[in-house]
Formats: structure tokens, C-alpha cells, sequence
């Protein structure tokens, strides 16, 4: 191997190489110096893809972007209908029953005549404040202080009754919301001209039992609430006889309410 630190020479006669400074060794003609490379790092060349290669690519490139995408629709996926669901013996299949309207209890018949009964008394209650009245009356026309006082009891007697009627229960017997209306209209309308009555009472014993009752007005009042307690009352007694007779009580007229 030839040291490079040293400048190499080549003969032009024969091509032998040797060092400077001397003839050639093989053939002694003449020698000149040989060119070296500089020593030192080798730089690299680029790498330059080819020219076709790189169009190639671009042309490529192009053609998959401006082509038209060709779209070949595939066959639809089959959807299966579901199963039906099978089919239950007729013996499973629930039917809805008839429809039943909802029952209604028969009133128990000792409901009834207790009802009956508790009017039949009231009837009686009624009757009696009715009996003491006009007595009063006339006693206070003939200007006895103490009759006013029996008027007063009279006029309480018709309030409780027009009160207690209002809550009588008749649920159990036939027509009796309408009964229980009639009765209470009469008793209420007593009620009205007893309290008419004693507020004459208590002016006539006042004025020296002066004057004529029928110039009164709470006199005339009274009357007039009178009337209307007859008319309801006729309208009660109508309701009243086939019930009264359906449970062996007493029937009863307008003029013994």
C-alpha cells in the first residue's frame, strides 16, 4: 500500500506510480504528479427521484382526485320480518266479562218503617203546637197577659220542628226527598206566621188590647205565611197516605199537621 502522506508520481512511458523526486523505478523515464482527491469528509449527492417517477405519482394523484367516484350500490340489506308470535290455544285467550252494572243493596225494610215512624212523630209534635196556638190567640184578643208568654213557647215549639224536618233521613222510602221538601216548607212557613202572631201579641197587650187584628200588618203577615203553610201541607199529605198506610201509621190531612 502506498503511504498517501507523500506525493505520488506516475511514469508516462510505463504507468508505474512511485514517490516524487526520482525517475521511474521500472523504466527510469520521467514522471509526473499524480491527482489526488482532497482528504476530508465526502458529501453526499442529493437524491433526486426521477423525473418519469415523480409524474407518474402526480398523475396518478390527479386522476384518483378528479376522477368521479364510482359508487356501485350494493345489494340492500335483508331485513327479515319478525316472527309472529305464536299463536295461543283458544283456551288461553282471556275474554273481559259481561259487563254487571254495580249493586246496589235493597234498602232493608225496617229502614224504611223507621223513617216512616220518626215522621209519623214529628206529624204528632207538629199537631200539638198547632192545638195550643189559636187558644192563645184568642186569649190574647181578649187582653190576657199570660197568653203571650204560650205564643212565645209556640214560636220556639215551630223552629225546632222546621229544623229538625230539614234532617230527616228518607233514603229508604218512595218519594221521600220529595215528602221530607213538602213537610219542611209547611213547618217553616208555620214557623213565619207564629213568630207574625206573637210579635201582634206583644203590641196589642202593649196598646191596652186596642185596636182591630186584621189592621195589623204583622197580624196580616202572619195570615198570609198561614196560607202558604196549608198549601205545603196539602202537597205532604197527598205523599204521605200510601206511605202512612204501608206501615199502619195514621194518615193526615192539612188541617191536623
Amino acid at each position: 500500500m502506498i503511504d498517501d502522506t507523500f506525493p505520488i508520481v506516475q511514469c508516462g512511458a510505463c504507468g508505474a506510480r512511485g514517490r516524487a523526486g526520482a525517475g521511474c523505478a521500472a523504466c527510469g523515464n520521467g514522471t509526473a504528479p499524480v491527482h489526488r482527491p482532497r482528504r476530508g469528509r465526502r458529501r453526499l449527492a442529493p437524491i433526486v427521484l426521477p423525473v418519469a417517477l415523480v409524474a407518474a405519482v402526480g398523475l396518478v394523484a390527479l386522476v384518483a382526485v378528479s376522477a368521479p367516484i364510482a359508487w356501485s350500490p350494493s345489494a340492500p340489506a335483508r331485513h327479515e320480518p319478525p316472527a309472529p308470535p305464536s299463536a295461543a290455544p283458544p283456551s288461553a285467550l282471556s275474554t273481559p266479562p259481561p259487563y254487571t252494572p254495580p249493586h246496589t243493596p235493597p234498602i232493608p225494610e225496617a229502614d224504611a218503617a223507621a223513617q216512616a215512624a220518626a215522621i209519623d212523630a214529628l206529624l204528632s209534635e207538629s199537631q200539638d203546637s198547632r192545638t195550643a196556638l189559636q187558644p192563645a190567640l184568642n186569649e190574647v184578643a181578649q187582653c190576657a197577659a199570660g197568653a203571650l208568654a204560650t205564643i212565645r213557647e209556640i214560636t220556639r215549639q215551630r223552629e225546632d220542628q222546621w229544623e229538625r224536618a230539614r234532617e230527616l233521613p228518607v233514603d229508604a222510602l218512595a218519594g221521600g226527598v220529595e215528602l221530607r221538601d213538602a213537610l219542611t216548607e209547611a213547618l217553616r212557613a208555620s214557623y213565619e206566621a207564629d213568630v207574625g202572631f206573637q210579635s201582634w201579641a206583644r203590641r196589642h197587650l202593649d196598646l191596652g188590647c186596642q185596636g182591630d187584628p186584621d189592621a195589623d200588618p204583622d197580624y196580616q203577615w202572619a195570615l198570609d205565611r198561614s196560607g202558604a203553610a196549608e198549601a205545603a201541607k196539602d202537597r205532604f199529605a197527598a205523599l204521605w197516605q200510601p206511605i202512612a198506610d204501608a206501615y199502619g201509621l195514621p194518615r193526615r190531612t192539612a188541617s191536623s199537621i
